[in-house]
């Protein structure tokens, strides 16, 4: 009996633990992303002219921009979009536009503005919803984040965000008055005859 109280006390504890925080595998994603794919490059190596000498500065390495979705994926969430990059390119915002705009229906969200989306998405990375069976998602070459965004989405169907998309939510209509066009004419004929 004692032995059973033991096993069930354990299975009781250890049953958050295994539905905790995505945050710890994305993590390691993220590190083997950035350990297949790493690479050096050299900054500040330029030739100079001093005293009518040329000369080569070889500048210093330091480690290459990888692509490197998982990175993106939670930066985006923890941080919000890059405020300032030497390109065009901000991945982080990528991920908040994709899933902002997926959700745009259901939930009338602010474009420049992140903070709810990924108060939302911290929720849903903290509870395990983006990793299944501790089975992390990943962006395909076809299918791009459509899984990341179907659980956004099928989070707000489920009504999990109602303080955060009160705009677009069904209103009850039962107490309206329903008035017919016919006997709206027929008010205003007897008031004209009344009239007269």
């Amino acid at each position: 009996m004692v032995r059973l109280l033991l096993i069930l006390v354990t299975f009781l504890i250890s049953a958050p633990i295994m539905a905790a925080s995505c945050n710890d595998l994305y993590e390691a994603k993220a590190a083997q992303i950035r350990k297949d794919k790493a690479y050096t490059t050299s900054v500040g190596n330029y030739l100079f002219i001093s005293n009518n000498q040329l000369g080569y500065n070889p500048g210093i390495q330091v480690p290459g921009r990888v692509d490197n979705w998982a990175s993106d994926f939670l930066d985006a969430v923890e941080w919000g979009p890059l405020f300032l990059s030497m390109t065009d390119e901000n991945p982080r915002k990528d991920w908040l536009e994709a899933f902002r705009k997926s959700i745009k229906n259901d939930c009338d969200l602010p474009t420049n503005d992140y903070k709810i989306l990924q108060t939302m998405l911290k929720e849903l990375i903290d509870d395990g919803s983006f990793c299944p069976n501790n089975k992390i998602l990943e962006p395909g070459f076809l299918k791009g984040k459509k899984d990341f965004k179907k659980v956004l989405k099928a989070a707000v169907s489920d009504q999990r965000f109602p303080e955060y998309c009160k705009k677009n939510s069904a209103h009850d209509d039962s107490s309206r008055e329903v008035k017919s066009i016919n006997s709206n004419q027929s008010e205003k004929k007897e008031a004209a005859t009344t009239k007269q």
